[in-house]
């Protein structure tokens, strides 16, 4: 499946001394070499500076996204998840400091990991999306006794309060903590203390209602191929709600700014022990502290930070990514604080130039035997039992992979590539 992204909209209000124009060239460049799909929203005190959406919401049918189009936020759903756990400690539900035997008396060492330790990643409980298995189950549904049963196979990495070593088992236990104490599920707890009273339109949890209608992730192979999705049974609050760019907005400053839960609540969330907070990592830019977490799932990578001194929101949702999301909003955030960075370098070569390059290569001190493709105008890189790497051109002979961080070098003369990666530098010699 191969489709060009050819839509992109902007709506573009910034303040004075953002380059706008930069701006606008940066995210046509990107649209113009399929290097991303996504949204993205500027935030300064509740107004609108900044707000992309380019690409597409689903290729089948093909549907444009647009500002309401919603993304599954991956690991974002923690800070919701967080916020709705201070929630239940300040309506007395709950406590920071108890343990949670009543809850998981099977689980190791649950009477002796507290709710405060689920949140900041110091329990010790295994990753369950580490279990080797995980990606044969992830698509189908799971029930509470299902995902417990993982999570107990999984058993501890290391004793309550030792250390800190990010899990989602962490948040999915606590997403059936809130649920046996309101007695009531997940979703409808979001909807009652978050969504409804922020009058969130789009935002959601689990799987969508109409998967027809619903947003696609998406892997550039030699073309953008849809990723199956993963059923929202399976990472609960650790990762099961969607939402518009707009929306997670909106949420992350009510959040920073007293419209959900106390200051003093907010302060437990902030405070980092071991790097760790509740739901929230420091995340600063330059001098300017910030605040925030970013989200893997399926194809969806997304991103938000918050600045508290300077009252700005910064969200990144993306159903697709061959330009590293990490560049993109440390390139955004220096435009919209009139910082400089670069365009995206991208070298359009003709399908013909490539079949210079075409053949199995292999080096004497790199095992890997690399066949080079190529499909129209893109060169296909694949390692022998791997799959597909789509190189992008940047000057003549030479390409890059940017999720792989690897670079080649063609000297066609003599049947040379030079691969690098990591610090490392290869030779291989074309075989055939």
């Amino acid at each position: 499946m191969y489709k060009t992204i050819a839509a992109l909209v902007a709506i573009l209000v910034f303040p004075t001394g953002v380059n706008k124009e930069k701006l606008d060239e940066y995210f046509q460049v990107l649209r113009a070499h399929d290097a991303f799909m996504g949204n993205i929203a500027v935030y300064e005190q509740g107004v609108k500076k900044y707000a992309v959406a380019t690409g597409y919401a689903r290729l089948d049918p093909e549907t444009r996204a647009g500002e309401s189009t919603m993304y599954h936020l991956g690991s974002i759903s923690k800070t919701y998840t967080a916020t709705l756990v201070l929630k239940a400690v300040e309506e007395g539900k709950l406590q920071l400091s108890q343990t949670i035997e009543s809850f998981f008396p099977a689980l190791q060492n649950a009477d002796r990991i507290t709710i405060a330790q689920l949140l900041n990643h110091h329990s010790g409980i295994h990753n369950v999306t580490s279990d080797a298995k995980f990606m044969e189950w992830r698509t189908r549904a799971q029930s509470e006794e299902d995902m417990l049963s993982h999570i107990l196979r999984g058993g501890v990495d290391f004793e309550p309060g030792a250390q800190a070593q990010y899990s989602n088992s962490n948040y999915i236990l606590l997403s059936y903590i809130l649920e046996h104490t309101y007695k009531k599920p997940y979703g409808a707890l979001l909807e009652q203390k978050i969504i409804e009273p922020l009058d969130l339109e789009h935002t959601r949890f689990g799987n969508p209602a109409q998967p027809s209608t619903a947003t696609k992730s998406y892997v550039y192979e030699d073309g953008w191929v849809e990723f199956p999705p993963t059923d929202m049974s399976v990472p609960m609050g650790a990762g099961g709600i969607a939402a518009s760019a707009s929306d997670l907005a909106k949420f992350v400053e009510a959040l920073f700014t007293g419209k959900l839960i106390s200051t003093a609540s907010l302060e437990k969330m902030k405070t980092q022990q071991d790097d760790y907070g509740m739901g929230l990592f420091r995340r600063d830019f330059g001098e300017r502290v910030g605040y925030g977490h970013d989200g893997k799932i399926d194809g969806f990578g997304t991103v938000f930070y918050y600045f508290p001194e300077e009252k700005v929101t910064y969200v990144l949702l993306s159903n697709g990514e061959v330009y590293p999301l990490e560049k993109i909003h440390t390139d955004v955030l220096s435009g919209v604080f009139n910082e400089p960075f670069e365009i995206p370098a991208f070298y359009d070569v003709r399908a013909e130039e490539l079949t210079l390059y075409l053949g199995t290569y292999t080096s004497e001190t790199n095992p890997l035997v690399i066949h080079i493709s190529k499909k129209e105008n893109k060169l296909l890189a694949q390692p022998e039992g791997q799959e597909v790497y789509a190189m992008e051109a940047t000057a003549q002979h030479h390409f890059r992979h940017d999720m792989a961080g690897v670079t080649l070098e063609f000297v066609p003369a003599e049947h040379r590539m030079i691969m690098k990666q990591g610090g490392n530098t290869w030779v291989f010699t074309k075989r055939n």
